[in-house]
């Protein structure tokens, strides 16, 4: 059975907050739930927790609604792929001096913890997950 997808804030956010692209991630989880629930990592727990005018217990509300899990253990391996990933990140903007936003270490961390359960990652930032995790299956929930 494959590992259960898991979400980025920005989808579930989108849901939380009914705005217009809340139809489209809700058919992308759909397309991609198996049998298991679609789960959230830890960071993506906290991102959410600063929603405006939500607490955790509206957020707890809204994830047992919309069946989605929140996975709290995160380990070595996920913490050692982040590290390198947001290394190499970084790396690149010093030697490249690109212009654009600058990253978080919790996106590295999402991204790293898909990676590492061998999960497939449903985001609206896909283009920047598939360019710093080549290897990680994302669906991008604006397709």
């Amino acid at each position: 059975m494959a590992a259960a997808p898991l979400l980025d804030a920005n989808p579930v956010s989108a849901l939380w907050r009914g705005e217009a692209s809340a139809p489209r991630v809700a058919l992308s989880i759909a397309s991609a739930r198996p049998t298991s629930a679609i789960l959230i990592s830890a960071p993506v727990f906290a991102e959410l927790c600063a929603q405006p005018g939500a607490g955790i217990g509206e957020l707890d509300v809204f994830l047992a609604r919309a069946k989605i899990e929140a996975d709290f253990v995160l380990g070595e391996d996920v913490w050692r792929e982040a590290g390198a990933a947001f290394a190499r990140f970084a790396e690149r903007r010093r030697r490249t001096g690109v212009p654009g936003p600058r990253r978080l270490l919790t996106d590295f961390v999402i991204g790293a913890h898909a990676l590492c359960r061998g999960a497939r990652l449903i985001s609206m930032d896909a283009a920047f997950f598939r360019r710093e995790f080549p290897t990680l299956r994302v669906i991008d929930s604006l397709e």
